[in-house]
């Protein structure tokens, strides 16, 4: 079974109770944070790593978010929040700082 790993910079919408309301997708964090630039509300910006195998499709999702001091985490984590072993590749930690 052959499996595919994808990277999206991804932005969250979060309401005034911490949900998140909306989810959008770019290619670059430069675009993500120009798509949120003057909007009003909080957005959280991170990076997802998602798993697709050729029969289930969608088989593991995990996020990595901009950390306050701009960069990121060097492992993603699960929907749960806790930490994976799943590195966060250079090349995003680099396109972070």
């Amino acid at each position: 079974m052959s499996t595919s790993t994808v990277y999206e910079w991804v932005i969250e919408d979060i309401d005034e109770h911490g949900d998140i309301v909306d989810v959008d997708h770019r290619d670059t964090r430069a675009e993500a944070e120009a798509s949120i630039k003057g909007l009003p509300g909080r957005h959280d910006i991170g990076l997802t790593r998602d798993v697709f195998d050729e029969v289930d499709g969608l088989v593991d999702r995990s996020w990595a978010y901009i950390q306050a001091d701009g960069t990121l985490p060097e492992y993603f984590t699960d929907s749960g929040g806790g930490e994976t072993r799943h590195k966060v590749p250079t090349r995003y930690r680099k396109e972070a700082k």
